[in-house]
């Protein structure tokens, strides 16, 4: 088994296969916290924010409304993915965007590279602020106990900024790792009270490696895994984020050409075997390049070492068999589930 070194969160201490077994529970059986502020917040600011960034990323921003937020990818002009966000539109001018990445430097650095006259500025937050998920199916029940009812009653993709805990939180309903989260943004002082809150409204903490899990069952690609500069966003499974009809962005034509033309060669898969995965490793089939790992992870409820892969096409039908340095690998559909392992 697998297990994150950074611990449950919140503890800074190692993560044992106990506390991996409980956070996962907590996850899919209950409501878990999970400390994200390993990701990237950036503030973006200005009357042209907004416009710069449906100009530069896949996905038609002009009609983001006040209060909601929407996932866009950033990508280079051979359409290869720079980094996915999602831009949280806190007021009229000013944006909130978060991303799986480490650092925020990549994305600030492709922004500014085409910000000229524009009255737009861009701030990283991600060392000032904390990012805390609630998440699971008691994860509402949680949240309203703990921020009330304008949090708990947020839809996916909404957003609010609420006092809790003696502090001011940006509250954004994600969803993720494929299950009802949200995601509490606030001053990194505060880490500590929002945690020890959650938890007596009946939270319970995980670790980074039980959140890798679900998220691998649910087929929820991530930064660094299927976002990569190796990938363009149909091939890493986010062709939602991509509209075909705003007209152009940087990489425009590449990804819709690749669309057009049916030219897509790799599709995300899920993966299972019976011996540990590693994430790069390469797929074969008969000694034939056949794709490559992309993230790797250990499912209690499946029993299985399990994974994600970009697996070419000729190779992609579900039950295919194919060679990894680990041993043989199944092509399974996604999410990945008992039936699709019968």
């Amino acid at each position: 088994m697998i297990v994150n070194t950074d611990g449950p969160s919140g503890t800074g201490a190692p993560e044992t296969p106990a506390d991996f077994e409980a956070g996962y529970r907590a996850l899919t059986t209950g409501a878990a916290i999970i400390d994200r502020s390993g990701c990237s917040r950036i503030l973006h600011a200005g009357k042209d924010a907004l416009d710069l960034l449906n100009r530069l990323s896949t996905n038609s921003l002009l009609d983001l409304s006040t209060g909601a937020a929407m996932g866009t990818a950033l990508t280079s002009d051979r359409g290869r993915i720079v980094d996915v966000l999602l831009i949280v539109r806190r007021a009229e001018n000013d944006l909130l965007l978060l991303s799986g990445a480490p650092s925020a430097q990549a994305a600030m650095d492709w922004i500014d590279r085409f910000t000229f006259d524009e009255d737009a500025r861009l701030k990283d937050i991600s060392h000032e602020t904390a990012q805390m998920a609630i998440a699971g199916p008691e994860a509402q029940k949680t949240v309203r106990r703990m921020a009330g009812h304008t949090a708990a009653s947020l839809s996916p993709n909404a957003y609010a900024q609420i006092d809790i805990a003696g502090a001011r939180a940006d509250v954004v309903r994600t969803d993720s790792p494929g299950l009802p989260c949200w995601e509490f943004i606030v001053p990194v002082s505060e880490r500590e009270p929002l945690t020890a809150l959650a938890r007596v409204e009946g939270a319970e903490l995980a670790g980074l490696s039980a959140w890798e899990s679900v998220r691998t069952e649910m087929g929820v690609p991530a930064h660094g895994h299927e976002f990569t500069g190796e990938a363009n966003p149909l091939e890493a499974g986010i062709k939602h984020l991509v509209s075909f009809t705003k007209g152009c962005y940087v990489g425009q034509e590449v990804v819709a050409r690749l669309d057009t033309y049916d030219k897509v060669q790799r599709i995300l898969t899920g993966l299972v075997s019976d011996a540990p995965l590693t994430p790069g490793a390469a797929l074969t089939s008969g000694g034939h390049d056949a794709g490559r790992i992309t993230s790797a992870a250990y499912s209690p409820s499946l029993r299985r070492q399990i994974g994600l892969g970009l697996v070419r096409r000729s190779h992609a039908d579900a039950g295919s068999r194919l060679d990894s340095p680990s041993g043989p690998v199944t092509v399974t559909p996604l999410p990945l589930n008992m039936d699709g392992l019968a």
